[in-house]
């Protein structure tokens, strides 16, 4: 099935409004416990909690996502994400803010582990190859898009009502999504698949055998890891930076997220350029580098405007990296497989999120704020020379970001055989 057969296009707006509802979410509640605690140290728990799921998730849907029929994997996902707001605004006057928040949370990663991983296997069961940078460009940028408008409108209809307005929002944007979706047709993958623990456990195993002799994906997933650390810090603590540390209200708060969102896009803007020109490496090492210095940056900032200046970078080159290291699976894994690798890599890739979460819950009130994002930018700067040195010497790499060959498929799950760069 080809672009247009497939409608991609329409595919990406049900994709859209997902996004945009991740970033309602993303930026209402953790405003929402903050109003309901006034602790910086319970809005860094609610943060943790909410991206554990998405940690464990992700082995246990990327082993069963490949073989599924992914038109029903998405209506299903958006019709219960409908059910899970319509019943969090319900369960707020009878549980409260903090506990409710918190698990609609765990259930909205859920739904975002399915959801990503839905797309990576969608993208190339129903694509050519050649496209394969402009959808994953094209996916990232309509993420960093939903940023731009997603924070304003949530701080819009936060200040005129309360999270419930936020919540209803929410359920009614999904409920278009399924509705479009509905009207899509979608190749699923080739592989076989059935459902059960065992499986799950002898697909992960299998995985993992095969991500450790893949050593660009594990040296990638290294890199994202470090990454992450620092944007998982930022993203934690940020809300209470801004309102509490600068004494900022949450309007400056979404024009931040806002900002950050229009200057990834334009980041985005230039990429097509520099990978024609420089290749699709030169955005991850530049991304790297410039994430890690707007982490010191935000630790350093004397105001609120310096800080935003750096969080902007951040979230910006977060953007750009995500190109980067999306473009190079894309191309190492094999489509029937995606999946089962994804799920793994997701897991490692995304569990410096949570871990940075839990620094920022046992420093917060004991430690300035500031002073927590400047130690997790030491610690990632740390991590990263590590990684780049173990890649260069341990790996015998002839480059930083190794250029990944195809080799003859892998015995156990059609997973090539690793090439040193």
């Amino acid at each position: 099935m080809r672009a247009r057969e497939f409608g991609f296009g329409f595919f990406m707006i049900s994709r859209s409004l997902g996004s945009l509802c991740d970033q309602f979410l993303l930026f209402a509640v953790p405003l929402a416990v903050l109003d309901a605690t006034g602790s910086a140290s319970y809005a860094a728990v609610a943060f943790v909690i909410e991206w554990v799921p998405r940690v464990i998730g992700f082995p246990v849907v990327g082993a069963l996502i490949d073989g599924l029929p992914l038109k029903r994997v998405f209506l299903a996902l958006d019709a219960g994400r409908v059910v899970v707001l319509l019943a969090a605004g319900g369960a707020l006057h009878v549980f409260g803010s903090f506990g409710t928040l918190v698990v609609l949370m765990a259930c909205m990663s859920v739904g975002y582990v399915v959801n990503f991983l839905g797309i990576e296997a969608t993208i190339p069961n129903n694509l050519d190859p050649k496209d394969f940078p402009r959808a994953h460009s094209l996916v990232q940028g309509v993420e960093q898009a939903s940023q731009v408008a997603g924070p304003a409108l949530a701080a819009l209809l936060y200040r005129l009502g309360s999270i419930e307005y936020v919540l209803i929002a929410c359920a009614a944007l999904f409920a278009v999504s399924g509705a479009n979706m509905a009207l899509l047709r979608v190749a699923d993958a080739s592989a076989m698949n059935s459902a059960s623990v065992a499986r799950i456990i002898t697909i992960n195993r299998a995985a993992f055998a095969v991500l450790l002799k893949r050593r660009e994906v594990l040296y990638l997933s290294g890199l994202t890891w470090v990454v992450n650390f620092v944007y998982g810090t930022a993203l934690a603590i940020s809300v209470a930076v801004v309102v509490q540390h600068f004494g900022r209200g949450s309007s400056s708060f979404g024009g931040m997220q806002s900002a950050a969102a229009l200057l990834a896009l334009a980041v985005f803007s230039a990429i097509p350029s520099l990978v024609r020109r420089r290749g699709v490496a030169l955005v991850g090492r530049l991304s790297l580098a410039m994430m890690i210095g707007s982490g010191f940056a935000l630790g350093l900032a004397p105001g609120f405007f310096v800080y935003a200046a750096a969080y902007c970078l951040l979230i910006a080159f977060d953007g750009g990296f995500n190109v980067y290291v999306r473009t190079m699976r894309s191309t190492v894994l094999p489509k029937e497989h995606l999946g089962k690798i994804m799920g793994i890599v997701g897991a490692v890739n995304l569990l410096s999120i949570p871990v940075s979460g839990a620094l920022v819950s046992i420093l917060a009130g004991r430690v300035p704020l500031l002073s927590i994002i400047l130690l997790s930018a030491g610690i990632s700067v740390t991590l990263c020379a590590a990684v780049l040195l173990y890649g260069r010497y341990g790996l015998g790499y002839q480059s930083y970001f190794p250029q990944v060959r195809q080799q003859p498929p892998h015995p156990i799950l059609g997973e090539a055989e690793p090439e040193a760069a």
